[in-house]
């Protein structure tokens, strides 16, 4: 076998070797679906939903009704973008009072990611009565945060929205 012909060969097992586990998984394998093996290859591309799916939250700045007692509303502190951006939380009695008897958990994440950057933490609240999370945007893509209220120990409100980064 000449030289080159054996360089040749080396280098295609090689490649094999290095990247068929990668092509297998994604493509490969009856354990990932389609979707999901498009989602990978195509993350940064995803487009939000354009009907609300269940829990799905109003857009930012929208009252949304906790009960029959509170209503809150959301947004981020500056427009977000890549790196830390604060998720500001309001809640209000009936009356527009503030309320700040709830604790409220989000737990931020790229769907498309699986748990690789999924994220739970307490919202702190400041001397305002403005509850605030600081939300690390690691990647751009679609993120999903979600929100959940508790009182006492038991949870009365869940919901979710997307954040394109």
């Amino acid at each position: 076998m000449s030289k080159p012909l054996f360089s040749f060969i080396c280098v295609i097992a090689v490649l094999v070797i290095v990247a068929w586990p990668a092509y297998s998984q994604c493509c490969g394998s009856s354990s990932m679906s389609n979707m999901d093996c498009q989602a990978m290859s195509q993350q940064h591309d995803m487009k939000e939903p354009t009907a609300p799916a269940p829990g799905q939250l109003s857009e930012a700045g929208q009252k949304i009704k906790i009960g029959e007692e509170c209503y809150f509303t959301y947004r981020f502190a500056k427009k977000p973008k890549m790196g830390t951006s604060i998720l500001r939380v309001q809640v209000y009695t009936k009356d527009g009072k503030p309320c700040t008897a709830y604790r409220i958990t989000g737990h931020s994440g790229m769907p498309s990611m699986g748990n690789a950057h999924d994220v739970l933490d307490t919202f702190k609240l400041n001397k305002d009565n403005v509850y605030l999370l600081p939300v690390d945007f690691v990647m751009p893509g679609v993120w999903r945060i979600n929100l959940s209220f508790l009182r006492d120990t038991s949870t009365v409100f869940t919901g979710w929205f997307n954040q394109k980064i």
